[in-house]
């Protein structure tokens, strides 16, 4: 048969509810889209919406044939979770659940210097705010000895401790009032229905935390180990937590891949005081980049981290796979990789891209970054001085909940991702310009990103039922428009009708999916 290129009229445009915010108004303001115009076969099957045939076979087929029964699928959680968060009781899962077992996408913020940085009022502005936009994770540090005006310090004047011999804190001589400024913080965000990621000892990467006060001989196994066991007893009944260790570090230094250092043997004492104090929390690593936690917890014996996290200022497809392909599995999303408008300057396409082939290749979430957002005003980077206030509408910042809008609205927990390129058979290519696919096991729907425009070749035999329902989602406003049903066989070709990136996504037409974007 002959191809042709055709223009298919949308058969219907739908503009999303969006969360309260000021960049989020009631009525978009971009305008509908443009029909797309597709490779297809010239003669549709004749229904009431043209089923478009297309012509090709694939021969990669890595992934399991559809099936035409879709498998159970869990209820998505949409609303705040049920903290604290756990692993599931499935071993092989790649997410972690609430405490009623729903699993939670984690859609992240990171104001890394809340606690140490601002005042109540203007903690509660932030997390309300966070809150609002569609976010269910932050990532802080408890106590800040670089990002703060006055480190170690809170806005109020609290030294985080009592005593210092020749410069160096000791960590088991806490300060109550600076403590409980941290538990004020960190119940708020619970109030608000965020999970707070909990950075007890940050150490940094470039003299901008506490490892030399660590390395110290002030702070012995036997200090740390009652630090760690102060902190576990403070919060082992705050339901909103998660521990974080290191902090873009290796245990043994930035990047460094050996073991046994004195600093790896207090990490260890010191997070295993805490696990023993608090049975109740999951606990992680935060490493050098390009090194993940589950690589520090294979080399370094830590048996309490709990699940994986991957850190990566390359392409996030690599690393994310990598991770998703360990054996055994654990729950990993992606924690860490440019944030927008920081010193690497990434752009609102960054940081969306980032998000979703994190999560299509594999990740159960992403956490986003904003200078200067993430050190509220401690300092200037990049020429950014105005009010970290000014930033919570920037625009990849405000693009986090049509992420999360998106995800919930189809069964993400089931997503495989398309790593031989059987789903997506051509126009993926490589690098920062890579698309991502993943389909979920059942094959009923196929999830495309692409960062750029360019034809998407899709093997329709990889979407199940008697035709595929296809859409383009824009991950720039809470936009979906249908393209109508297409013959699950052969090769179709997609082309997102403008410039930026796009989202394809298929689904098996006989389940009468909501529009992308809407609640399941």
């Amino acid at each position: 048969s002959k191809i042709k290129t055709q223009t298919i009229a949308p058969a219907q445009t739908v503009y999303l509810p969006l969360i309260t915010g000021k960049r989020n108004t009631a009525t978009p303001t971009d305008t509908p889209m443009p029909t797309a115009t597709n490779t297809v076969n010239t003669t549709p099957t004749t229904t009431a919406t043209p089923v478009l045939v297309a012509t090709e076979t694939p021969s990669a087929t890595s992934l399991p044939a559809p099936t035409t029964t879709p498998s159970a699928t869990p209820t998505i959680q949409t609303g705040s979770p049920a903290f604290p968060l756990k692993l599931a009781a499935d071993p092989n899962a790649r997410y972690l659940v609430d405490q009623n077992n729903q699993p939670v996408l984690i859609i992240g913020d990171t104001p890394w210097s809340l606690i140490g940085q601002v005042s109540k009022e203007d903690a509660d502005f932030y997390l309300r705010d966070t809150a609002q936009r569609g976010f269910n994770s932050v990532v802080i540090t408890l106590v800040e000895s670089h990002y703060a005006d006055n480190a170690p310090r809170n806005f109020y004047g609290d030294d985080p401790y009592l005593v210092y011999e020749g410069g160096v804190p000791r960590f088991d001589t806490p300060n109550e009032a600076y403590f409980a400024h941290a538990d004020w913080v960190i119940r708020k965000a619970g109030d608000y229905g965020l999970q707070v990621i909990l950075a007890p000892n940050y150490l940094g990467c470039c003299g901008d935390g506490y490892v030399d006060e660590l390395a110290s001989s002030v702070n012995s196994l036997a200090v740390v180990q009652a630090y760690g066991t102060f902190i576990g007893n403070r919060y082992k009944d705050f339901p909103n937590l998660i521990y974080v260790w290191g902090n873009d570090t290796n245990p043994c230094g930035n990047n460094d891949s050996s073991t046994g250092c004195t600093v790896s043997q207090k990490i260890n004492a010191m997070a295993a005081a805490v696990k023993a104090a608090d049975p109740n929390h999951l606990h992680t690593f935060h490493s050098s980049p390009e090194y993940s936690a589950a690589d520090i917890k294979e080399t370094h014996n830590y048996s309490w981290i709990d699940f994986n996290i991957t850190y990566t200022y390359l392409p996030v497809q690599g690393n994310v796979l990598n991770d998703y392909n360990r054996s055994p599995s654990m729950p990993s999303f992606l924690f860490e990789s440019h944030y927008e408008r920081d010193w690497n300057n990434a752009s609102p396409l960054d940081t969306r891209k980032e998000a979703y082939v994190a999560i299509l290749s594999g990740a159960s979430g992403n956490h986003y970054g904003n200078n200067p957002i993430w050190h509220m005003n401690s300092i200037s980077l990049n020429g950014i001085n105005d009010s970290w206030k000014n930033h919570l509408d920037d625009e990849g910042r405000a693009d986090m909940v049509h992420v999360k809008n998106l995800f919930a609205s189809r069964n993400w927990v089931a997503l495989v991702p398309d790593q031989t390129h059987s789903v997506l058979t051509d126009g993926y290519r490589e690098g920062s310009n890579y698309a991502a696919a993943a389909r979920t096991s059942d094959g009923s729907t196929v999830i495309v990103y692409t960062p750029s425009q360019r034809e998407l070749t899709i093997a329709m035999n990889q979407v199940n039922g008697s035709a595929a329902q296809a859409w383009w989602y824009n991950p720039r406003a809470s936009v979906a428009q249908s393209l109508g049903t297409f013959a699950n066989s052969g090769s179709q070709g997609f082309t997102p009708p403008t410039s930026g990136d796009w989202i394809l996504v298929l689904d098996n037409a006989d389940q009468n999916f909501p529009t992308p974007g809407t609640a399941r």
